[in-house]
Order: C-alpha cells, then structure tokens, then sequence
C-alpha cells in the first residue's frame, strides 16, 4: 500500500476534524472535491480510515474514572483473554504488549464503586488472568490520537529539493495552504524564492496605487 501527499493531506485534515465537509477537505489538500471524494472512498476500502466517530472526555461525564489496567496472561490463553476482554463495555482500548505484562487495557467507569465491580465482579473472574496492576488517571496531560507522519507507507517529496521527506516534516504555511520541507535549508530556499517573486508583484501594486492618486 502506497499513499501520496494528497493521501497524507486528506487523513490529516480528517484527523484533526472529522466533521469537515468534502469540499472543506478538497481546499486543504490543494484537490478537486471530486478527487477528494474519490480519495477518501478509497482510504475507507483500503482501511486506512476505519470509521469516522466522536471523541468522548470520559472524565468529565459526572467524575468518571479512567483506569489503565497492566495484565499478565498465559501465552497460550493470550488470544482468548483478549477476546473476553474485548466484550467489556468498560474497556474502551486494549493492546497486546511485549514486555513484563501481555496486555495493557484502558478503563473508564463511573466511580470507583463501579471500578471495584468491574474488577471484582468481570476481570477477576476470568481464568487465565496471573497478575494485574491498576492506575487511576488523576489528570490528562495530553489525549490525541496519533497524527499520520511520512514513514507510514506514505511518500512526501520535499518542494525545494523533490527528495523524499524521510525524517520530521518542516512546514510553511505561506498562501494559506501548506507548503512541506525536508529541512530548514530548502525552507529558506523556498521563502527567499518566495519573496522574489512578490518583490515585482510589490513593485507594480505600488505603481498602480501611484498613478491612481496621481491622475
């Protein structure tokens, strides 16, 4: 699977809001809205964008109580557990791990009256379960979803030197619309390339505004 700048473009503006319209997307991404469309029916085929959906702050839904829970597993139960897991409604992300636990799962409950029957009343009670270890989220530092960068089978040349953007992207937003660089020396290059091409437009603008007051 191979996606191009457009792709990146399109997922980027849907990630930082789903609710935008075709015509929206087709304006940030520099597109036509039809090839917008066509774009984003494709990432849903492929499953690139599993579904578009509302982020809820569970903690401030009357106090609620958000929990990570380590676990630890046979291996060869793994799988299982996860399935049993996967039917709680309580778990709302769970990930198979490698290290001293086998799976991490995020909690979010009402208080810690319904924290204790979930633990006590569903995760407990399934067999396969060696050790678990809970901790209550105080306060969130920061809660996004992880951004799409270049390196995810996504391809994004640089508009100064056309090489390939394998690193973090530098980027310029001089038009209203998003310029990407590879570093800050072809960034340099493109605003002085940049403020070449206004200093004639600059020249003339004021020329005109000269002779108008000048008639």
């Amino acid at each position: 699977m191979n996606l191009d700048e457009v792709d990146y473009r399109i997922l980027l503006a849907l990630q930082q809001d789903s609710r935008l319209s075709t015509k929206d997307v087709a304006k940030q991404a520099n597109v036509s809205i039809p090839t917008a469309r066509s774009r984003i029916k494709q990432l849903i085929k492929l499953g690139v964008i599993k579904h578009f959906t509302t982020i809820i702050d569970h903690q401030k839904l009357l106090g609620g109580v958000t929990v990570f829970i380590n676990l630890k597993s046979r291996l060869t139960d793994l799988k299982n557990v996860g399935e049993e897991i996967r039917k709680m409604e309580e778990v709302v992300e769970a990930y198979f791990v490698i290290g001293e636990h086998n799976l991490i799962i995020k909690v979010s409950v009402p208080d810690l009256i319904s924290l204790e029957e979930f633990l006590i009343g569903k995760l407990s009670k399934i067999p396969s379960l060696e050790y678990s270890k809970s901790s209550i989220v105080t306060e969130t530092i920061k809660d996004h979803y992880t951004l799409i960068q270049p390196g995810y089978v996504i391809k994004i040349q640089c508009h100064t030197c056309k090489k390939e953007i394998k690193g973090d992207i530098v980027k310029l937003k001089p038009y209203g619309h998003e310029f990407f660089f590879c570093c800050t020396s072809c960034a340099s290059i493109f605003e002085k390339e940049r403020e070449q091409l206004l200093k004639p437009e600059a020249t003339t603008s004021s020329e005109d505004e000269y002779l108008h007051h000048h008639k």
